[in-house]
């Protein structure tokens, strides 16, 4: 490949060489300061952002959620009928 000259004298593959080279160094720095971070600080992302919340693995697992069954219009007379009667006991006793 013939090395391109500009007018101040700089070749241009030697320019582009530089470059690529300095963008090397750059990824070699950015990934020695992610990983020293990852060290001192153990909860940070491969981001670079702090993962909020748990770490992955640490809950117990679960079954998923439990389904609660409503009560129908009998049980919830039976309840309320049941509280009436222990309520009024209370009372009963409260006042003696």
């Amino acid at each position: 490949m013939a090395k391109r000259r500009r007018a101040g004298g700089v070749s241009l593959d030697g320019l582009m060489a530089e470059l690529r080279s300095l963008d090397a160094r750059r990824e070699d720095i950015l990934s020695s300061i992610q990983s020293a971070v990852a060290t001192v600080s153990g909860g940070w992302g491969s981001s670079g952002v702090r993962k909020r919340g748990r770490p992955a693995g640490a809950a117990k697992k679960t079954q998923g959620a439990r389904k609660r069954r409503g009560m129908s219009a009998a049980q919830r007379r039976a309840v309320s009928a049941r509280m009436k009667k222990y309520w009024a006991g209370r009372r009963k006793a409260n006042n003696r």
